[in-house]
């Protein structure tokens, strides 16, 4: 399938954030707990939730590509953790893998330090747990980078339809990344451009006797910055395999709402989820 990007988008997006005229002070915000992240790994359920803020525009709306503000906290948590938790489980086993193959020389390691005689057994043991090493280095990134690839159309699917329990339903969303598997593949080639330029960057600085120990500082808008852009680019993709599958926007209707409450049920192509009434109001009505 041809794809829906083009360089005029791509530059549009690349940008958008710079247009703003909050833009940088919505990106220091983010760096700020991209920041604490690198110490403290639950504030990026913080990060995960904004990007879905920005996701949700494109999605849902259509709108043109913008940073919302950092508001609404609590939503913010809410829509992290569905985020975080379908990274976590998508990608989680293949990082364990790679975990528990750095682990398993330390105990053999140990051994051929206390051993006070020549054990044959113990050679070939740490031979292999060094070749598991190996494997395990590589192995569990490639399993991860390929458990990523799906898991990008599947936090959509969690957007688009407001449930957690979305992100593994295959038949919801694997139709929308065969349409658009053209722009899900530019999306996924700018967001490995735009890793690689961090990891390098990361290096040059960590070498250096002044910067190493500024990278922290330097990395965090970065990462803030890559993850923005990246989850757009997956939002305009999902949102162009939407309008591939239903020749136009995508299908989102209110039905069944329940007044007291303010409780409905958003459908959309792949699925439903329920959303509050203010919902509307800030998703818009679909077709």
């Amino acid at each position: 399938m041809q794809a829906t990007f083009t360089t005029e988008c791509i530059q549009a997006t690349l940008t958008y954030p710079f247009k703003d005229p909050e833009g940088v002070k919505k990106l220091l915000v983010g760096s700020l707990l991209m920041l604490i992240g690198m110490f403290f790994p639950p504030a990026m359920i913080l990060m995960y939730g904004y990007a879905a803020q920005a996701m949700r525009r494109i999605i849902i709306k259509g709108d043109a590509p913008s940073l919302p503000t950092w508001d609404a906290w609590d939503r913010l948590l809410r829509d992290g953790l569905k985020l975080f938790g379908a990274a976590l489980l998508y990608t989680g086993p293949a990082w364990g893998i790679f975990l528990i193959s750095m682990v398993i020389p330390i105990p053999c390691v140990i051994l051929q330090i206390l051993a006070t005689e020549d054990m044959p057994w113990l050679n070939l043991l740490t031979l292999l747990s060094v070749v598991t090493q190996i494997l395990g280095f590589i192995i569990g990134p490639a399993l991860a980078s390929l458990a990523g690839l799906f898991l990008a159309p599947a936090q959509c699917h969690i957007i688009a339809t407001g449930r957690f329990a979305a992100a593994f339903e295959v038949k919801g969303w694997w139709p929308i990344l065969k349409a658009a598997l053209a722009d899900f593949g530019i999306a996924y080639l700018l967001i490995a451009v735009m890793s690689v330029f961090v990891v390098i960057v990361t290096q040059i600085l960590t070498i250096t006797m002044i910067f190493c120990f500024l990278w922290p500082f330097l990395i965090a808008p970065l990462n803030t910055y890559r993850m923005v852009i990246g989850q757009t680019l997956i939002a305009q993709a999902y949102r162009a395999g939407v309008e591939s599958k239903t020749g136009g926007a995508p299908t989102l209707r209110a039905n069944r709402i329940n007044r007291n409450t303010g409780a409905g049920i958003a459908v959309t192509e792949g699925g439903q989820g329920t959303f509050k009434e203010n919902d509307l109001r800030d998703n818009g009505k679909g077709a």
